[in-house]
Parts: C-alpha cells; sequence; structure tokens
C-alpha cells in the first residue's frame, strides 16, 4: 500500500527532530545514515532508560505519600548538677503578738517620709528587732522533703534582705547539695504556713509567700525577681540549668 502524503510528512518531521534535537540518544535513532543494527541498540538503550526513570519517578512519589518517618534516639547519663538556692520570704514582716506598743507606732507609721523623725527611736537596733517579730521558719514549716529524705528549721539559713528577714534552702557555696534526677518528688517539697492571724499592717498588704531560685553565690533580690505563691495553692517550679546560670 502507498504511503500518503501526511503519513510521508510525519515521518519526514520526526527524521528531522530527531536529526536536530540536543536530547542525548534521541538523534541516533531517527538518523537513516546510521547503520540499523546501531539504531536499535540506541533504541533499545533509550526506552530502557525512559522505563528507569518512570520507575524511579513512580517509586518516590509512592514513597513520599506514604509519609514514612524516622527518629534517632540517644541515651546518655545523667550529669550531677548543683541544686539552686531556694529563698522564700513571708508577705508581712511584723507578727503583732510579737511586737511591743512602742514597735508598732514605729513599724506601722510612715517612717519612709522624708519627714518622719527617727530621734525617738534611735535606740531601737532594727536587726535584732527584725529578726524578733519577724514570722520564724520554726512557726511556718509544716513539711520538708528533700529527695525522699525529710528536712527541717535547721537546713534553712536566716538572713535580711530587700523583701525583709527571709529564710534559704541549700544555700551554703562551699558544700551545695546536688542531683542527678529531674521530677518535683525528688525535688525540693515545701508545706508551709503563712501564719496570716499574725498579720498586721504592711507596705506590702498581700499575704503568701515571695520565693526566689537563685545561685548559691547571688545576692537574691527577692523583692524584685522573685515570684508570689498564694496561700492555699500547690505551686510547682520546674526550672533548667540554663535559668539559674547553672
Amino acid at each position: 500500500m502507498a504511503q500518503t502524503h501526511d503519513e510521508v510528512k510525519d515521518v519526514g518531521d520526526f527524521q528531522q527532530l530527531t536529526g536536530e534535537t540536543s536530547l542525548h540518544g534521541i538523534r541516533f535513532v531517527g538518523n537513516k545514515d546510521i547503520a540499523t543494527i546501531r539504531r536499535c541498540i540506541w533504541t533499545v538503550l533509550l526506552v530502557s532508560s525512559l522505563s528507569m526513570l518512570g520507575f524511579a519517578v513512580y517509586s518516590s512519589i509512592t514513597k513520599y505519600y506514604q509519609y514514612n518517618s524516622s527518629s534517632a534516639i540517644t541515651t546518655s547519663p545523667n550529669d550531677v548538677i548543683t541544686f539552686p538556692a531556694v529563698t522564700l520570704c513571708n508577705y508581712n514582716q511584723f507578727r503583732v503578738t510579737e511586737m511591743t506598743e512602742r514597735e508598732k507606732s514605729f513599724f506601722f507609721s510612715d517612717y519612709m517620709e522624708p519627714s518622719f523623725n527617727f530621734t525617738p527611736y534611735n535606740d531601737i537596733n532594727f536587726t535584732v528587732t527584725l529578726l524578733r517579730i519577724s514570722h520564724r521558719i520554726e512557726d511556718m514549716l509544716i513539711e520538708c522533703s528533700w529527695q525522699y529524705q525529710p528536712c527541717g528549721p535547721d537546713d534553712f539559713s536566716t538572713k535580711i534582705y530587700d523583701f525583709g528577714v527571709c529564710y534559704t534552702f541549700n544555700g551554703d557555696s562551699s558544700n551545695p547539695l546536688t542531683t542527678r534526677n529531674a521530677g518535683d518528688v525528688t525535688g525540693l517539697i515545701l508545706e508551709i504556713d503563712i501564719n496570716q492571724t499574725e498579720y498586721g499592717y504592711s507596705v506590702n498588704n498581700a499575704a503568701g509567700l515571695k520565693v526566689l531560685v537563685h545561685q548559691q553565690d547571688e545576692y537574691p533580690l527577692v523583692g524584685t525577681f522573685g515570684f508570689s505563691v498564694s496561700p492555699g495553692f500547690k505551686t510547682q517550679v520546674g526550672l533548667t540549668g540554663e535559668q539559674v546560670g547553672l
């Protein structure tokens, strides 16, 4: 059967395409000047390459839509880290039942005013007085536990800071406590009675505790950086070493 004009034109166009294209291998398939066996070999190679490309694309798409994921987990032993110091202060600084009338007239007055007359109170030793009339850790501490072991008032040091008389647990920088494990039950657990029946006039006008977690060699600015703990609630504080500079 004789070829039609369109068929001859299509064949000529295909041969022209294969002879001029820059796609590798195709020009060797449609070029009649090349030996038939060589054209057959190139055809097999070209078809094989296209088949492998199609299979690779199909496999990649199939694998992508499977949404597979992998996780790499490594374990390492816990390092021993220094447990921070914990300083707590009662919002109320003066136990009314321990104050004399003269002390009440001073501490419950506007002694911060520039015009206040301190002369009648010059004989008062304010450090001794504050330590006597402030809340005592022995009265506030109901329960204390450190890593399953009981602790008590003797484990706290008494200091006067910017928030008044405060108590610090693990404040000894020469022999600080250390820990390996995280978790609330392996840290410090305190149950505190704020002795609110002893509250009198206070510039803080609040009830509860002011608490600061800090390094042992750091002067605790409790009033500036401490956080408040309200009475009647359980408060949990979780920290990392970076947060306290350890």
